[in-house]
């Protein structure tokens, strides 16, 4: 049985209220013979509407009916009394006692619809919770399910080339052996940019990536894309036009290089084998514009702003392998950095563009060094 909660209104409700109208009055009465009547009986609504704000539309009306009381038994002739003997004053209380009765219940009435705002409110961000806890799972299943089928073919090609060179079946210098180590290598790497992919992509959706900008050289983070991708030549030509004279980029290394990694990759799944992947970088109204393009098919006018979310194929979902997080990923770093990202349609291709600032606090990007020739 639910417990009446009228004894604690009682005493943190009304008892202040009708205190309220107390202190008020002692008040009045101590400055009686210098104030007139209408205006001891506008100084009592004071009280009233603060009862009605703090302790709500009761302690209102009881804040009002006490106020009406003491105003005609203090402030009212006959003193001291009840009665009312001049019908003017017999006036002056009844439009007191309406207009006091009006303002705590105005009051009142705006006071509880705040609270049923807040509440509203409060309500409308538990469900914004339970959304984001819910698409939180969602991406978290989607994410495992997709990793989990990833992590398999490079473990498992891993694993077999360490078999098949543990067993001693394979000669030392064999050409078989060195193939089943680039194999250990390629899935190494492989392996190396899922986890840094995952790696990144949660902190992008904790807002944690906060990239370590420092001036590098952009060919030198390329160059040490390319070293460490092991696609054969005669698959895809990787062409970089990068201007010798292009100023040094205030980016993150490591990031920058999960960029172009990412970009690359994308690009060597999409495009036609034999095909040219480019690489273009110039500066471009004082920014840092960036190209990534290929030869492969188009994407469909309505894929092109939805290519960068998460676990979003465009083509050939059912034959290329990967998370689906790559481009998803880029646009987080790149707006980290300041930029921008998005994507088009080419004649005969397919480009992925990029831009940043070449500034650093403030500062505009120095010159490279100049390499001395022998």
């Amino acid at each position: 049985m639910r417990r009446s909660s009228f004894p604690s209104e009682f005493f943190f409700r009304y008892i202040p209220a009708f205190l309220s109208i107390v202190a008020t009055t002692a008040l009045l009465h101590l400055l009686r013979n210098a104030l007139d009547t209408p205006l001891i009986g506008l100084l009592y609504l004071l009280p009233v509407g603060a009862s009605a704000s703090l302790w709500g539309l009761g302690a209102g009306i009881i804040a009002a009916l006490a106020a009406f009381l003491s105003f005609n038994y203090f402030f009212i002739i006959p003193f001291f009394t009840l009665i009312v003997h001049s019908p003017s004053d017999l006036v002056v209380l009844f439009v007191f006692l309406v207009v006091a009765v009006v303002i705590s219940q105005l009051v009142g009435r705006a006071r509880a619809g705040q609270a049923i705002a807040v509440e509203k409110v409060r309500l409308t961000e538990i469900e914004s919770r339970a959304k984001v806890l819910e698409e939180s799972d969602r991406l978290k299943s989607a994410l495992l399910s997709s990793v989990s089928h990833e992590l398999r073919t490079p473990l498992a090609t891993i694993k077999a080339a360490a078999t098949s060179l543990r067993s001693g079946e394979v000669g030392w210098d064999s050409e078989a052996r060195q193939d089943l180590l680039q194999a250990v290598e390629e899935e190494a790497d492989h392996l190396n940019l899922l986890v840094g992919n995952l790696l990144n992509m949660s902190r992008i959706e904790a807002n944690a990536l906060r990239p370590e900008r420092k001036w590098n050289v952009l060919s030198e983070i390329l160059g040490s894309v390319l070293a460490r991708m092991h696609h054969p030549p005669e698959e895809h030509r990787i062409t970089i036009d990068i201007p010798e004279d292009l100023p040094l980029v205030p980016v993150d290394f490591v990031l920058m290089e999960q960029v172009f990694t990412n970009l690359i990759d994308n690009s060597i799944k999409y495009a036609p084998i034999n095909s040219t992947i480019q690489v273009k970088a110039q500066v471009e109204k004082g920014n840092l514009r960036v190209q990534v393009k290929n030869q492969g098919p188009p994407v469909p006018i309505e894929d092109i702003e939805s290519i960068f979310e998460k676990f979003h194929r465009i083509t050939a979902a059912d034959r290329i392998t990967g998370t689906g997080l790559g481009l998803s990923i880029c646009k987080g770093i790149i707006e980290a950095h300041g930029g921008q990202i998005w994507a088009e349609n080419i004649p005969g291709g397919f480009s992925i563009n990029f831009n940043m600032p070449l500034s650093l606090d403030g500062k505009l990007a120095p010159q490279p060094p100049i390499e001395e020739e022998d």
